[in-house]
């Protein structure tokens, strides 16, 4: 089983249960405050990070679904003579979770020190692998953060040129969650254009309203 293979619908629930906890737990807070004590700000760290890792095994899960459809003898065709490969994209889709695991492991990243493209996979087994080993890389980052992690200024550049400088927090959602959403979509264009049926993501896609 790859790291976030779980069963259909159970990966909207789980990382929701802390905040579950946490309403069932308000009581007991209010009169450890009366009491001198207040677990509150701990709490809150707990869930706030809980949420970011939620979010971020849940839009990956999102993803390999998708990359589980690819057809291995279509993975150098492309839409036009501009587009990457079907590999390509793929292969990019991959790699941006090492740019999410910068995030974490750098002050900042510096995109003039790494190849703009990389050779492309040419193998949906390889792209799967790949993908995995790098969540299990995430996930591990993420499980050692705490809230002041998430909260240090994180910068990506280009050279001497300021592209973004955010909260790590947010960088992973807007540089490394929507980045990897904008690809994933991307590939499902691909998909429908080679007739090859898309997974629903936020719902059911036409391939599964069919069945």
């Amino acid at each position: 089983m790859h790291p976030i293979q779980l069963v259909r619908g159970q990966f909207a629930v789980r990382p929701l249960l802390p905040l579950f906890k946490f309403m069932d737990k308000k009581l007991t807070i209010y009169a450890s405050i009366e009491k001198g004590t207040s677990p509150i700000r701990e709490e809150r760290e707990s869930v706030v990070k809980q949420l970011i890792i939620g979010d971020a095994m849940h839009e990956l899960a999102s993803t390999r679904r998708i990359l589980e459809r690819l057809p291995e003898e279509q993975m150098t065709w492309k839409p036009h003579v501009k587009s990457m490969t079907l590999g390509g994209l793929a292969t990019h889709l991959v790699n941006l979770l090492n740019w999410q695991a910068a995030i974490f492991a750098y002050t900042e990243f510096d995109l003039s020190t790494v190849p703009l493209r990389r050779e492309p996979l040419g193998r949906r087994e390889d792209v799967l692998e790949e993908f995995d080993a790098n969540v299990v890389k995430l996930e591990t980052l993420l499980a050692e953060c705490d809230e002041t992690t998430l909260g240090e200024e994180w910068t990506l550049r280009n050279g001497d040129h300021i592209i973004l400088r955010q909260p790590r927090a947010i960088a992973l959602r807007t540089f490394g969650l929507s980045h990897m959403v904008h690809h994933r979509a991307q590939l499902g264009v691909y998909l429908r254009l080679l007739d090859i049926p898309v997974p629903g993501l936020y719902g059911p896609s036409a391939d599964d309203e069919g069945k």
